[in-house]
């Protein structure tokens, strides 16, 4: 006997309103793990990732710097600064400064990441000068680096950090000038304010810089030029 058409329309009433099966289920909570994760924050560096040291490991070519006095007097450049030591040389991009020495208080965004960031008391004058007799040579070597601002999110860092950081970076390839700034003078010293020379002509000792300065210049085009000379005259 074949079922009637009142019976195979309850059939397909109950089918419609039965349970959903396991499958939506899945699908639903999937959808929900997915939303939960763009709610993730995330760092405003460069690099998109949340929380991420946005500092580069790996720098170079480095550049050979060399620093000549074929002038008449004692030169003196600064090597210390704010406790923390710096190259003889600063690197512009046109009016740009670039910043290639770190200062003791441009806390790195590694350090603010875990919640150190204090700056160091008692520093200050003198610090340390390299003098550079005539026809001396003074040599140093920059790596590459540049000292770049960050901005890191805020839940990543505590209050007394703050999100304001520094990272070491790669300097892009680029057309540069090298400064080197010296003086004839110094003071903040003890007398007769002087060291003795080594067989390069130069000697570090602590003291301050004074009197009208003496800049010298060259063009650097990085990375392609490894080595760099300015000449005091």
């Amino acid at each position: 006997m074949r079922p009637s058409i009142t019976t195979i329309t309850i059939i397909a009433l109950l089918l419609a309103c039965s349970p959903k099966t396991d499958d939506a289920d899945e699908t639903s909570a999937s959808t929900s793990a997915a939303s939960s994760t763009t709610d993730t924050p995330t760092s405003t560096d460069p690099t998109g990732d949340a929380c991420v040291d946005p500092a580069e490991t790996e720098f170079g070519p480095s550049v050979a710097i060399t620093i000549r006095n074929d002038s008449d007097a004692p030169l003196f450049i600064p090597t210390q600064s704010y406790c923390a030591a710096v190259l003889p040389v600063r690197l512009f991009a046109g009016d740009a400064e670039i910043v290639i020495s770190p200062g003791i208080c441009d806390f790195p965004c590694a350090d603010a990441l875990s919640g150190n960031c204090g700056c160091p008391a008692g520093c200050g004058d003198p610090e340390d000068v390299v003098q550079i007799a005539p026809g001396g040579v003074y040599t140093d070597t920059w790596s590459g680096i540049s000292v770049v601002p960050f901005e890191l999110d805020a839940s990543c860092v505590s209050e007394d950090c703050g999100a304001a950081c520094t990272a070491e970076r790669q300097t892009p390839p680029g057309s540069y000038t090298l400064r080197a700034t010296a003086t004839t003078a110094v003071d903040n010293c003890e007398p007769p304010c002087t060291c003795t020379a080594n067989a390069d002509g130069w000697c570090i000792f602590e003291a301050s810089p004074s009197g009208a300065d003496i800049v010298v210049e060259v063009p650097l085009e990085y990375p392609s030029e490894t080595a760099a000379s300015l000449t005091f005259n």
